[in-house]
């Protein structure tokens, strides 16, 4: 009999929809149950997945794209083209969704000082 390759057998795992435990099985065959030591939900295993499958190269640090996202909030105000001239800020802020958080933020208070600023005579 065949046996399947680990990549697929990980595949399978991950399509279960219950919550995990991984055990820490001791080497001692007279062990008869397996102590659990952490129990990890399916969903947030499938997420650390596509996140190691979405890392590029080049990436940007949390401070880094923090450093830069006032120029792209700026670039995406004026309605210019921030994802293509900074590639690098996008990338980040379309897998961490902290940074995400913040620059909605951002744009939400730019966009306020600018209604401000239009309606002043």
């Amino acid at each position: 009999m065949k046996k399947d390759s680990p990549l697929k057998r990980f595949w399978q795992f991950l399509k279960i929809d219950t919550w995990l435990p991984w055990m820490n099985v001791s080497p001692r065959a007279e062990q008869e149950e397996p102590e659990v030591v952490e129990v990890l939900h399916v969903d947030l295993l499938k997420s650390m997945v596509r996140g190691i499958a979405n890392t590029q190269e080049e990436e940007l640090t949390c401070d880094e794209c923090f450093e830069q996202v006032d120029t792209f909030a700026e670039m995406v105000l004026a309605g210019k083209n921030a994802a293509e001239a900074m590639p690098l800020v996008e990338h980040h802020l379309q897998t961490c969704q902290s940074c995400r958080s913040e620059f909605e933020a951002l744009l939400d208070a730019l966009r306020a000082i600018q209604a401000d600023d239009d309606e002043t005579p």
